[in-house]
């Protein structure tokens, strides 16, 4: 499993949508960025400065699939590219995710490789903008990752608890059940497992914590696991958020 990430100005959105059906990419997710360009000024006497700023509109996609069929989008890409000159050809990474902290895991029942490379997955690094992931009360250590604080938070304090966190997995887990993934592997800190726990997310830990971007530790989930132990209340928000993802992914495949 791989993590693909492309950016293309907004005017391409089909036809990129088209490469992931055309490459057999089902599942994979877009988000409206702002392209910006330093361009050289010829004249100097036209301007103070040396240069000005061309900004574009722009979209931002990113999946995770097999190796195999991010190759094909890669040659469809780079296909694309050929048959569309333009100063702004369509980009694409490739990350290499399962390159660091393989050797955290020492759960061998449950190593990565005991399993189909088509069934596994790695949801890890939640981004959340630091004005949405920490409010004035929460200045304990951990709580820029959603983490609770369980000496001080009451049950009925919990209805306070920032609920980004829980919402981002939630979106990955209906991204995961979608793409028939069954088993899901993170790296995050003790803290935040435990803290899942109080809405029935339960990760399994698969070794000991270690200092990879601070202490974090591998874990494990399954849909089976995750569909389980959600309380009532929170699996109602799982299914708010499925459906309106469905929507989306239903959206996509008909464009």
């Amino acid at each position: 499993m791989q993590l693909l990430v492309i950016t293309t100005v907004t005017e391409f959105e089909k036809d990129i949508c088209n490469l992931f059906k055309k490459s057999q990419i089902d599942v994979y997710s877009t988000s409206n960025i702002q392209g910006q360009k330093f361009s050289p000024i010829k004249n100097m006497s036209d301007n103070w400065f040396s240069a000005h700023r061309d900004s574009l509109d722009s979209k931002l996609y990113f999946t995770f699939s097999s190796e195999e069929k991010i190759d094909i989008m890669l040659q469809n890409l780079e296909q694309y590219n050929a048959e569309h000159r333009t100063n702004n050809p369509a980009k694409a990474i490739v990350l290499p995710i399962e390159k660091f902290c393989l050797e955290s895991i020492t759960d061998e029942k449950l190593h990565p490789r005991n399993f189909k490379r088509e069934e596994i997955c790695e949801i890890s690094r939640l981004a959340v903008k630091a004005d949405f992931r920490r409010r004035k009360a929460d200045q304990f250590r951990g709580s820029a990752t959603g983490s609770i604080e369980e000496t001080t938070y009451s049950e009925t304090e919990l209805r306070c608890f920032p609920f980004i966190a829980i919402g981002l997995y939630m979106a990955a887990a209906t991204l995961a059940i979608e793409s028939d993934i069954q088993h899901a592997y993170v790296m995050m800190e003790p803290r935040l497992a435990r803290s899942m726990k109080f809405v029935g997310i339960h990760f399994y830990q698969l070794g000991e914590a270690i200092d990879y971007h601070g202490l974090r530790a591998p874990y494990y989930i399954n849909p089976r696991i995750f569909m389980e132990n959600l309380s009532p209340g929170f699996k109602s928000l799982y299914n708010s958020i499925s459906r309106d993802i469905r929507s989306q992914l239903d959206d996509a495949k008909l464009v």
